[in-house]
């Protein structure tokens, strides 16, 4: 199931509007054991990831190029014909406004997108410790299919390493001694 869910993910970026991408990966994680952690954020950044997720990063950045153009030539019009500033201030500070959101939007998606590292567990279980010793405590299982952020990645020898990872709605950032298969990161 895991890998999957890491397939679904992979192809909603090359087609992030297909329905039936979204039915597949809709039913897929509703198969997974942890449905994972329902985090407590305020309004304002539970509306504000929300937008972040329901746009693509290509839509954003063609929507605010668009807008950037529109203002400079508005600016221009105003610098150019002294008769227009006074009906196009307000059109201005609109479009300058919906610009500010849109370059946020911008840099929220292309901060999740492609600075951050996530990763799809790919294994039956895998246990989260307080420390990246076999016999520390485990602090949480993870289980096939969740989503994961990775903090760090270190390697030790060829086959095992030692990843930072954390999981929705927890701070705590937890090790994870990991075997090659333990999970992959989706592009």
């Amino acid at each position: 199931m895991g890998k999957s869910i890491l397939n679904y993910l992979r192809a909603q970026r090359l087609i992030p509007d297909d329905p039936d991408l979204k039915s597949n990966l809709a039913y897929a994680k509703s198969l997974i054991k942890s449905r994972g952690i329902v985090s407590k954020r305020n309004w304002f950044r539970r509306l504000f990831l929300g937008l972040v997720e329901k746009v693509n990063l290509d839509d954003i950045t063609l929507f605010t190029t668009a807008l950037y153009f529109i203002f400079s030539a508005l600016v221009i019009i105003a610098i150019i014909v002294k008769e227009s500033r006074r009906i196009f201030i307000y059109i201005r500070a609109g479009t300058l406004a919906l610009l500010i959101v849109c370059v946020v939007l911008f840099s929220a998606q292309f901060y999740k997108t492609v600075i951050q590292k996530e990763a799809i567990v790919i294994t039956q279980t895998s246990n989260c410790k307080f420390e990246p010793f076999d016999e520390a405590t485990t602090f949480f299982t993870l289980y096939e299919g969740e989503k994961v952020v990775i903090t760090t990645l270190k390697k030790i020898g060829l086959n095992c390493g030692i990843r930072t990872v954390s999981r929705a709605g927890l701070r705590n950032q937890m090790w994870n001694f990991f075997k090659p298969r333990f999970c992959n990161r989706f592009l």
